[in-house]
């Protein structure tokens, strides 16, 4: 069975883990003179991601300041996060006034020799997602290189509609940006991916081969449905032991204490405790006496063993 790139497959992409690893880890900033910019950020967004942004950026205050880490993951920070403001603000300039104000923390969160960010934000939707799209196919072309030749270039509508429209955005871009200077994205596109123009990338794609990813859609069902069966039949198995468990001790509880009531299995049990109770301290006292005869033998060889050095004087 061959191997098919999916629409899923794309969340394991590096672009994608960098992004979430921006939010993975808690933060803590002095930010007592952040309060009002705080309190500004957290009127102008949608409270749910406030605690990540505020996070992520006190992150990045303690990279140091001449650390090659500093600039990309500011970088990647301002892609992250413009990516969310975008889909969420209703204006562009919106994204302007946050992004001054997340500017302005980033400077208060600063300290002495670290990272502190310098967000671009003379951007609109369009422009922004152009800048974004082409940064995530340079970061990501390598190892969908390597995967589409794993996979005989085979793979499912998604994937293939996500290659294509990234291969078209980046080819918009590299001809925009390398014959005119007119378009105001281009300065931030070369500032965020300084080697943009050292090696055109050929156009990654693939083919969707409808009857392949049919049969691979089947295996994948009935792999599901097996999964699921076995799940069942064991989650079946362990409710019908538990119910045995539950009945069997209740019931050897109840039998035990008949037969130790009303039966001679009670008296016998008392016998056999009463002559525990006689034996013990016999059996101790045996116990220390074979104790004290052993410790004697012991003596006695070491006394065998031991020779002695007596001096001779000749009269």
């Amino acid at each position: 069975m061959k191997y098919i790139l999916k629409k899923e497959d794309l969340i394991r992409l590096q672009s994608n883990r960098d992004y979430q690893n921006l939010k993975a880890e808690s933060y803590h900033c002095d930010d007592k003179d952040a309060v009002s910019l705080k309190s500004q950020l957290y009127e102008s967004i949608n409270h749910d991601i406030y605690n990540e942004i505020i996070n992520a950026l006190c992150k990045v205050s303690f990279i140091n300041k001449d650390n090659s880490d500093c600039k990309e993951t500011c970088d990647k920070f301002y892609l992250w996060i413009g990516n969310i403001l975008f889909n969420e603000l209703k204006k562009d300039n919106d994204f302007s006034n946050i992004i001054q104000i997340l500017n302005k923390l980033s400077l208060k969160f600063l300290e002495t020799h670290k990272c502190s960010c310098n967000f671009y934000n003379n951007m609109n939707k369009s422009d922004f997602n152009k800048v974004k799209n082409v940064y995530d196919y340079i970061v990501d072309y390598s190892s969908i290189d390597d995967k589409l030749k794993l996979s005989d270039k085979l793979c499912d509508k998604g994937y293939k509609a996500y290659l294509d429209e990234r291969a078209n955005i980046y080819e918009e871009v590299y001809s925009d940006c390398l014959t005119s200077s007119s378009h105001a994205y281009c300065s931030v596109a070369l500032q965020i991916i300084p080697k943009f123009y050292d090696k055109k990338l050929t156009a990654l794609t693939c083919t969707v081969d409808e009857d392949l990813l049919k049969l691979d859609n089947s295996f994948e069902s009935q792999y599901n449905m097996e999964s699921t069966e076995y799940s069942e039949s064991t989650t079946s198995k362990l409710k019908s032991f538990g119910i045995f468990i539950s009945l069997f001790f209740p019931f050897l509880g109840i039998t035990f204490y008949l037969l130790y009531k009303f039966t001679p299995f009670g008296l016998w049990i008392n016998n056999r405790i009463a002559k525990s109770k006689l034996m013990g301290p016999y059996l101790k006292h045996i116990n220390a006496q074979r104790s004290i005869e052993n410790s004697s033998q012991e003596e006695v060889v070491k006394l065998e063993n031991i020779r002695f050095n007596i001096p001779y004087n000749p009269a």
